[in-house]
């Protein structure tokens, strides 16, 4: 009988998000975080932005990067992007809108 697995503690997390060998797949030359034991779609990021620890938030926002190994992160790839695009037109069309008037 299939038991629940055991959600892993923060210093287990954190060690995984540590460990080089979960970035050893490289998209487009950018490694990419790698791990089939993390079950996470979005964990925190170990990437430094503006030279600032991924922990601490910047204006508000915290980093994130995505964990490939899950199956469910391509899916959270692509609405990450649209809802981009989708950001962006809404202002082009704005300002097309604003500028015609």
């Amino acid at each position: 009988m299939n038991q629940p697995q055991e959600k892993p503690d923060k210093e287990t997390l954190d060690n995984w998000l540590r460990d080089p060998a979960n970035y050893r797949r490289k998209f487009l030359g950018i490694p990419v975080y790698y791990n089939p034991k993390d079950k996470r779609i979005l964990p925190p990021s170990k990437v430094r932005a503006f030279g600032l620890r991924s922990d601490i938030p910047l204006f508000g926002i915290n980093y994130w990067t995505i964990n490939f190994a899950n199956p469910y992160s391509i899916l959270a790839a692509i609405g990450i992007s649209v809802a981009g695009i989708v950001v962006i037109l809404g202002i082009v069309i704005g300002i097309a809108i604003l500028v015609s008037n």
